[in-house]
């Protein structure tokens, strides 16, 4: 036995994280059965379900831990990248992965967050949705842009501070903070 010690919030990103990849294994190993009894048949699987709102719930969870301001979602031939901007850098998240049956339902559930319509695969959309983890509030913004593949997804974390910056708060000198606002009152 290992004592560590955890804040709620690292304890439930980490809960997660492990409810999601047992219950990825569950369907991964339900999948494999299924086609073996299934061969012929023509039933679609349900393209939103619980597995897929965990997943999604673990990968706002992540990128908020991780301070990341950015999440991609992309879709390649034969295969899925999810990757979070972090300080700059697009950095690969490899913990989470998404098979290419599952991202068409994972699309569905960010678009029906965002309000989005999930019958529109051919044109660009945007949308916003809100989060909230531990004592913050997150906007987040939803760009999807069709692609060869798949549709791609940008999601866009923006911490809501509750008060708005002044201009000194933005570092400006005295100078440039009264030529900004000559602008703005004209």
């Amino acid at each position: 036995i290992r004592l560590a010690l955890l804040t709620p919030e690292d304890f439930n990103r980490l809960w997660t994280q492990l409810d999601v990849s047992t219950k990825a294994q569950l369907r991964a190993e339900s999948e494999q059965v299924k086609l073996t009894d299934d061969a012929n048949s023509d039933n679609k699987p349900n393209p939103v379900n619980p597995y897929l709102v965990s997943l999604y719930d673990a990968l706002l969870m992540e990128a908020i831990s991780e301070h990341a301001s950015d999440i991609h979602i992309e879709c390649y031939q034969q295969r899925t990248r999810i990757r979070l901007r972090i300080d700059g850098d697009l950095q690969d998240m490899t913990h989470l992965q998404v098979s290419m049956v599952d991202l068409a339902g994972l699309i569905n559930v960010i678009k029906i967050r965002a309000e989005l319509n999930i019958s529109e695969r051919r044109l660009p959309q945007g949308g916003r949705s809100q989060v909230r983890h531990s004592q913050n509030q997150y906007d987040l913004r939803i760009q999807t842009q069709p692609s060869l593949h798949a549709e791609h997804i940008v999601i866009r974390l923006l911490k809501q501070t509750g008060r708005a910056l002044s201009m000194a708060d933005l570092g400006m000198t005295a100078r440039i903070t009264a030529l900004y606002q000559r602008l703005l009152n004209n």
